[in-house]
């Protein structure tokens, strides 16, 4: 299911082999593109369904017959290529690995490098996904990644590297698989690679095979975030997915209800049903482990009657999840009905990528024979199971499954095989519980000095009395070596004293650390419920200013008197222009900060959009600066005023002219406000000082609040300058 995941994901990223290689404007060339491209667009269509294949081939073939009156081996090649990807979606494995050996000889004798690592690559995606042949992967890939590398193309490499280590995931190779993951992160890093969160996904499904819960558990997250950074969610409910596996690995199935719950509502959302039946179908475990069986059967229901299974792979979960429900109920009639269904459906998947499902149904049924006591049956399918690698299944399952063979060939009479299934599975025992025995050797050791150092005091206590004895005679020395003793003794049980303290101590600590984590955890997650509680706000906040201006322009349409209709008019933009903050802040990542530029912006465009003003020219020169909505306010309602009256007054007759906007960090951790424009000015007789003009006395007032400096002069246009206050520290504080 890794490799489903990645091949969607990634091979989406790969430019098309032909799309910058030239053609010929013939007729016939054209008639070959023409039906080439039909049937690509059948041949990538979701799912192998056989009406799409059977289209795609007949397009390829009319591709083919039409191809034989043209010169141009670039577009024939590009025939055989599809041809590849085809054969392999219909089974036909070996003509597809034949054509691509074919596409990838021609371009290695071309010289076309990148045309042959990206065909190398499509190779093993597809040997991998579609053959689950891991041998022919590896080489496939390890040729792209050598043309990829001596290309010096970063991204690519990195591409291949992931699918390298997403093999050796697959064959069991943890170690090498985690290595190889980690290897494409940290490149990745240094590429800003966009598609980091594929690779924190699979590094926190290795992590999570080898039992590294808590590096795990972060790489979980990461591939979370990430993708919410990137808004690259379309695969996101496998990240949940992943998270909810994590808690139900640490056995708190309260949260790992909850985050399978966001990987159902997230394939809802994309309509992705086979992923909304597989993660029903882990959340109904979850609610089995929690003792809540009977609420299984109500949400099966409620799935099948909203999304009839109406696939292989839809109907087999159904019946795996069934299977769970009956087998928590001790029915084990009804329970092996439904498993083995849900076994017939996954075998009439071709080639299946859902391993880890088939194994664990494989163990189910086997462990639901013995216990009905069909020995041979409950063999067979055990068997099965283990021809399944570590990479797929946890170990503790291999564990289990060698225990439940020793008791059937016991109860068989094959004592041999017994005790080989027996030491296997001890074998597995001692190795997953290897830590356990080191506390043990750990706790003995501890053991151990301490009463060796109890015999040491004893001995020293000894010592001091013969001491004493012999030294009766002589006080001075008596007094002196008397003294240093106690202080020996004072000592080493201060140091003793200070051993066990420390011991109890650090058992405390240990204790307490998975609840710390635990509740750093959940306050992380409050943290963000909050943010986007107060996005949330801002969202509703700008929805209402939306609502007013609405009203505004309603009313509007009833008005007649000019004055009255400029009144309403003004008022919408002072309102636009506190809308335009409060939807920055709902769609920017900070909840708090405003970027100006991006908010100057969008407001000057609405005011060309609202106004009409083609004949006046607005050019910008804004900082990076960013402001609070304190701040923010009263700067978009000042640029709102000074905006107005510049498109208004400055060149009337709709003549041509230029509106200068400025923000500008100065000295002394300030900000430069200017509108200026190069109109017709102020009249000689005003001085706008001494005026009782609303939109004047409005920015005096505001520029108050900003604890600014107003300025305007009146010299070959006007000029406004605002000075005020710029608090960085204060507003790092605040993103804190």
């Amino acid at each position: 299911m890794l490799a489903l995941i990645m091949t969607y994901c990634l091979l989406s990223f790969v430019s098309p082999l032909y799309g910058n290689l030239p053609y010929q404007n013939d007729p016939n060339i054209q008639k070959v593109k023409v039906y080439l491209e039909k049937g690509k667009k059948f041949l990538h269509r979701p799912e192998s369904f056989k009406a799409d294949m059977d289209s795609a081939t007949y397009y390829f073939e009319k591709a083919i017959q039409n191809s034989k009156h043209i010169n141009d081996s670039v577009l024939k090649i590009d025939i055989k290529s599809n041809l590849a990807e085809l054969n392999f979606e219909k089974s036909n494995f070996d003509i597809g690995i034949s054509y691509f050996s074919e596409v990838t000889d021609f371009y290695h004798r071309n010289n076309l490098l990148k045309e042959e690592a990206d065909t190398w690559y499509r190779m093993g995606i597809r040997v991998f996904y579609d053959l689950i042949d891991y041998e022919k992967a590896l080489e496939a890939f390890n040729k792209a990644l050598e043309i990829y590398t001596k290309l010096n193309l970063k991204k690519e490499q990195i591409d291949v590297i992931t699918f390298l280590g997403d093999v050796y995931l697959n064959e069991g190779h943890l170690d090498l698989a985690r290595d190889t993951f980690v290897s494409a992160m940290d490149s990745g890093k240094l590429i800003s690679y966009r598609q980091l969160h594929y690779i924190y996904f699979l590094l926190a499904q290795t992590l999570k095979l080898r039992g590294d819960l808590d590096k795990g558990l972060f790489y979980a997250f990461e591939s979370v975030n990430h993708a919410r950074k990137v808004k690259d969610t379309s695969y996101i409910n496998y990240y949940y997915m992943t998270v909810a596996e994590y808690y139900n690995e640490l056995g708190n199935h309260g949260q790992s209800s909850i985050w399978y719950r966001n990987a159902m509502d997230s394939s809802k959302k994309s309509n992705n049903i086979d992923y909304l039946f597989f993660h029903t179908s882990n959340y109904c475990n979850q609610l089995i482990l929690q003792k809540k069986t009977r609420e299984v059967m109500s949400v099966l229901n409620d799935l099948k009657n909203k999304f009839p299974p109406n696939t292989a792979f839809t109907n087999g979960i159904y019946n795996k999840t069934l299977g769970d429900y009956y087998k928590a109920l001790n029915k084990i009639d009804l329970s092996l009905t439904h498993y083995n269904l849900a076994l017939t459906f996954f075998d009439e998947i071709k080639n299946t990528t859902y391993p880890r499902i088939i194994a664990e149904l494989d163990f189910d049924v086997g462990e639901l024979l013995l216990n009905r006591k069909s020995y041979d049956s409950a063999k067979y399918y055990l068997n099965k199971f283990l021809k399944f690698p570590v990479g797929i299944n946890k170990a503790t399952k291999h564990r289990d499954c060698q225990l439940l063979l020793f008791k059937i060939d016991s109860s068989m009479g094959n004592y041999v095989e017994a005790i080989k299934h027996y030491q296997a599975y001890k074998s597995l025992e001692d190795s997953i519980f290897n830590e356990k025995k080191s506390k043990q050797i750990e706790e003995l050791q501890i053991s151990y000095e301490t009463k060796k150092k109890e015999e040491n005091i004893a001995s020293l206590q000894n010592i001091t009395n013969l001491q004493k004895s012999r030294l009766e005679t002589l006080n001075t020395t008596k007094n002196f070596v008397l003294g240093i003793l106690i202080l020996l003794t004072v000592i080493i049980v201060l140091l003793i004293h200070r051993y066990f303290l420390k011991q109890k101590t650090n058992r405390i600590l240990v204790s307490q650390k998975g609840e710390i984590d635990q509740k750093n955890i959940t306050l992380q997650n409050l943290v963000k419920e909050k943010e986007w509680l107060l996005k949330e706000i801002h969202h509703r906040v700008k929805n209402n200013l939306q609502i007013l201006m609405s009203l505004l322009n309603i009313q509007s349409n009833y008005l007649e008197n000019k004055d009255a209709l400029n009144a309403i008019k003004t008022s919408q933009h002072k309102l636009h222009a506190i809308a335009l903050i409060h939807q920055k802040l709902y769609t920017e990542d900070d909840i708090s900060l405003i970027t100006m530029k991006s908010y100057i912006n969008d407001l000057v465009k609405y005011f060309g959009d609202s106004f009409e003003v083609k004949h006046i020219e607005f050019k910008m020169q804004v900082d990076d600066v960013t402001l609070d909505v304190n701040k923010s306010v009263p700067v978009g309602l000042i640029l709102n005023e000074a905006l107005t009256n510049a498109i208004k007054y400055a060149y009337p007759n709709k003549s041509e002219g230029i509106i200068y906007i400025y923000m500008k960090k100065i000295e002394n951790s300030e900000i430069l406000l200017e509108v200026i424009d190069e109109g017709v000015g102020f009249p000689d007789n005003f001085d706008p000082y001494k005026t009782n003009s609303l939109g004047i006395s409005l920015i005096k007032g505001l520029t108050q609040q900003l604890k600014g400096i107003f300025s305007i002069i009146s010299e070959k246009g006007v000029k406004l300058s605002i000075r005020f206050p710029y608090d960085l520290d204060k507003l790092k504080i605040n993103q804190v």
